[in-house]
């Protein structure tokens, strides 16, 4: 495990990324003087072993970012899953995940918080 203690958590999970490792983004850590947005610990600790596909867990100091939805419709819904997971939200597809993108609930530019739930309603195409 990479240690990203210190770093901003946008940083260290672009670098679990790049090691093929899973992210999940936990908020509202005590910052003990370090800004927002910073990573106060990590599960599994700096230099244990890990695997690609692990998922591990930054805890971050302060409250979650908010984040705007942005507006995907006519994007295919592959496109619009990855938009939608690099800005931060979680995806989930009520109806079917292929095709294109037919609209988003909550609707595009609702604010929400980072890890958020979005789903991407999908129509053949």
């Amino acid at each position: 495990m990479p240690d990203l203690v210190g770093r901003k958590f946008q940083e260290a999970r672009q670098q679990a990324f790049d090691k093929r490792l899973g992210v999940t983004v936990k908020f509202d850590e005590p910052a003990n003087g370090k800004p927002a947005g910073t990573v106060m610990r990590t599960i599994p600790e700096a230099k244990e072993f890990v695997w690609p596909g692990l998922t591990v867990v930054l805890h971050v100091a302060g409250p979650p970012l908010k984040l705007s939805v942005p507006p995907l419709a006519g994007k295919t819904c592959t496109e619009g899953k990855d938009i939608l997971v690099n800005a931060g939200f979680r995806v989930t597809y009520p109806n079917q995940n292929k095709g294109t993108v037919s609209k988003t609930e909550p609707p595009a530019f609702t604010e929400l918080k980072w890890n958020d739930e979005v789903q991407l309603y999908c129509a053949a195409s």
